[in-house]
């Protein structure tokens, strides 16, 4: 029987294979501490890419578990990110919106609702990581993506880094074998399905892998339309592509196609509110004329063969049957809604599932604060001029992301991609547009006394006698008889 402990970290959504393991590879551990001492040698506008490597090369797997507590070695940057923030201040600054507050509500109620429904240490100190490791990213990202420049910087490593890395996931989908499994946290032969392989390096799963490089992809395309880093831009993008071919997962080819619909609204955007009204319109009456729910569909919709559509419409299906069940203080297991259910694959499910209603609700809640952010950064500029793609990309990232919550939950490295995108949303909100100020010209004065003054108001030429007696007599008035 599955203990306590593995059955919370596969409820929280973590990796049961390596939890509560101790895994340190000398390689990894290196690796670790190089990337440590970048963190405070890099300037701001570099220094993400630490942590972008660590993610893209480190098993999530490696770890130290210390009185029943996992740091993971992200954990352990983030110790060093916090450092470099205090030390350089890099968090002057930094203006917190109604975005940032609500994602620290989204990550502590959800987290006290799941210690309340477990109600034992072993959920405290799950949910204590959990905040750590979620705030820290997050704030990280916050404080030091602070100009156009960081952001420039960031999407141009996350390019970058593909190019290496699908020379792995090409070489482990050829083999079979995964080269990162020396180090632990991966399995050392790569997953097959009906004669696949669904390649996964150093990544906690394949579609985990897909749906991460497939934010690369939407965040280079918004770049290389804004006219910077074409060349990187192209090449990291061809590589994040071979990756997600490389996963043999439908979720992350439905993401890429997903985030390449969303960049191709922007030639259509003045009609976006159409768009959406219609969306809805026609998922209404397509519930009214079809035999099975609206969200039946779902099971019709595969990428990729062998994909389990029915699995996600079937837990969609159970989780509104079962909403009484989950709505106060989430459940602690969804074994019993029916068969393989115990695996969560949906995001906004497993929020309700941890955090009950308001959790599922907070986390929503996030993503409509982020698409208004990223919209009102929009209103400032001009028709696809300007930083409009870069902030354009940002937003269809959003999109991307909530495509995938669809048919899977997030965990290990992709929480990384999912906290950039919000961290970007909340930036690009506050950083200047391009669009000109209108700017009022003063025709120069003729009058050699006035240079230099301000203008003013015109000043009436001097009165002679004739005139002032004049308006004297008007003032007066008429006479009486």
């Amino acid at each position: 029987m599955m203990g306590l402990d593995l059955l919370l970290a596969q409820v929280a959504g973590d990796n049961v294979a390596w939890a509560n393991q101790t895994s340190v590879h000398p390689v990894g551990l290196a690796v670790l501490l190089v990337l440590g001492v970048l963190v405070f040698a890099l300037p701001r506008a570099w220094s993400l890419g630490p942590l972008l490597v660590l993610a893209c090369f480190v098993p999530a797997g490696q770890r130290i578990v210390l009185l029943s507590m996992d740091f993971s070695f992200l954990r352990l940057l983030v110790i060093a990110y916090w450092i470099r923030i205090l030390a350089f201040q890099d968090y002057k600054g930094v203006r917190l919106t109604a975005l940032d507050w609500c994602v620290v509500a989204w990550i502590l109620v959800g987290s006290l609702v799941y210690m309340l429904q477990w109600s034992n240490m072993g959920a405290v100190t799950n949910r204590a990581g959990y905040i750590y490791e979620s705030l820290g990213v997050y704030v990280t990202f916050r404080c030091l993506l602070r100009s156009w420049k960081d952001i420039e910087r960031a999407v141009q490593i996350f390019a970058v880094l593909s190019i290496p890395v699908v020379f792995f996931f090409l070489f482990e989908r050829s083999t079979g074998r995964n080269m990162f499994s020396v180090m632990g946290g991966v399995p050392q032969f790569t997953m097959e399905r009906q004669g696949r392989m669904r390649a996964q390096g150093a990544f906690t799963h394949p579609i985990m892998a897909g749906c991460f490089f497939a934010i690369v992809m939407v965040l280079a395309s918004g770049y290389f339309m804004a006219g910077k880093q074409r060349m990187t831009m192209i090449a990291g993008s061809i590589a994040a592509g071979l990756i997600v071919v490389a996963c043999a997962s439908s979720t992350p080819v439905l993401a890429v196609l997903s985030g390449g619909l969303a960049m191709g609204v922007a030639f259509i955007r003045t009609m976006l509110w159409q768009i959406r009204i219609g969306v809805v319109v026609m998922l209404f009456l397509l519930h009214l004329v079809m035999e099975a729910p609206v969200w039946h569909l779902i099971a019709r919709v595969s990428a990729v063969g062998g994909s389990t559509g029915w699995h996600r419409f079937h837990l969609i299906d159970r989780t509104i049957a079962n909403f009484t069940e989950w709505a106060v203080l989430g459940t602690r297991s969804t074994v019993h809604w029916g068969y393989g259910l115990q695996d969560v694959t949906n995001q906004y499910i497993l929020e309700g599932v941890r955090g009950g209603f308001v959790g599922m609700a907070l986390f929503v809640t996030v993503i409509v604060l982020a698409f208004r952010a990223v919209g009102r950064a929009l209103a400032s500029e001009p028709d696809r001029g300007g930083y409009f793609w870069i902030k354009w990309a940002v937003g269809a990232s959003l999109f991307t992301h909530c495509m995938c919550f669809i048919g899977v939950s997030y965990f290990g490295q992709t929480t990384v991609a999912w906290f950039l995108s919000i961290a970007l949303a909340a930036t690009v909100a506050q950083l200047p547009s391009t669009r000109p100020r209108t700017v009022q010209r003063v025709a120069p004065s003729t009058d050699p006394q006035a240079a230099g003054r301000l203008p003013g108001p015109p000043r009436r030429p001097a009165l002679g006698p004739a005139q002032r007696g004049r308006l004297a007599h008007r003032a007066k008035g008429p006479r009486r008889a």
